[in-house]
């Protein structure tokens, strides 16, 4: 166990060390921050409409997950620049030749991962708490608990995007190419995903993630205290078809997730550095 702890402190000095690294995570952090409180701040000229219900208990949790659920895309680009920097770098054979295994390289990079998603969960619950005290009324943490669901979900998200990332640096070796083969899957991924069957799409990787952090219904939300708007939302809504179950999605995205991390230990022990 302590060797573990010990790569996986390794393993966070090297990214620390990575200036690209560094500027991706500092990235999300402020685009996020940015988004939330411009967003807290809007002013919308038409009565009973306000953006205050964003960040009211318990639909902050619901908006904070899907932002930051996309900004996330940050974090997985800094795996990406660690993973070519270190093929680059032949940090990866310095390594091996210092006595790590193939099979401990990986799983150094998937610790990583997993303790850089439970970081990004306590920003998340801490922002959450901050915002949804400010603005809901009374003043009880009651609230949280039903966010517990989503909090496991936001981390899943997270985890399974890194994963997919480090794969697709593990293959290319490049950080140039896989950064811009990771940009071109995460943006015409929802476009993929529209064209075909809700019942094939909830089944594909990226859609079986995004639907871990549904977007939340903004137009409802909004409307929550004007009375019209709110009856012809929900009319709108009952034609709509119901959104797929976090269960099945959970399961596919852990099912892609250890797919893709045997994939990673495979390519590494067959890979010549």
């Amino acid at each position: 166990m302590r060797r573990w702890y010990n790569l996986v402190g390794v393993e966070w000095l090297k990214a620390r060390s990575l200036y690209g690294f560094g500027i991706t995570i500092t990235a999300q952090l402020v685009v996020f921050l940015v988004l939330i409180f411009v967003g807290a701040n809007l002013d919308v000229h038409l009565q009973g409409v306000s953006v205050r219900p964003f960040f009211e208990f318990p639909h902050v949790w619901q908006t904070f997950a899907w932002a930051l659920g996309w900004l996330n895309f940050f974090t997985a680009v800094g795996f990406i620049v660690i993973i070519g920097s270190e093929f680059g770098e032949k940090t990866f054979l310095f390594q091996l030749v210092s006595g790590l295994t193939r099979l401990e390289l990986v799983v150094a990079k998937i610790l990583l991962a997993f303790f850089i998603s439970i970081a990004w969960v306590l920003v998340f619950v801490a922002l959450g708490v901050t915002f949804g005290l400010y603005f809901s009324p009374g003043d009880s943490l009651s609230p949280v608990l039903p966010g517990l669901q989503i909090f496991s979900a936001f981390f899943l998200r997270t985890f399974s995007l890194l994963i997919v990332a480090m794969l697709i640096a593990f293959i290319l070796r490049n950080t140039a190419v896989s950064i811009l083969l990771f940009i071109v899957l995460f943006s015409l991924a929802p476009v993929f995903h529209s064209i075909i069957p809700e019942s094939i799409s909830w089944m594909m990787p990226f859609q079986a993630m995004q639907n871990l952090t549904p977007t939340p219904d903004f137009f409802g939300l909004a409307v929550l205290n004007h009375p019209e708007l709110s009856a012809l939302k929900n009319s709108i809504t009952t034609a709509l078809p119901s959104c797929t179950s976090l269960w099945l999605s959970s399961i596919a995205t852990l099912v892609y997730s250890c797919t893709f991390m045997i994939a990673m230990v495979a390519i590494v022990r067959r890979r010549s550095f």
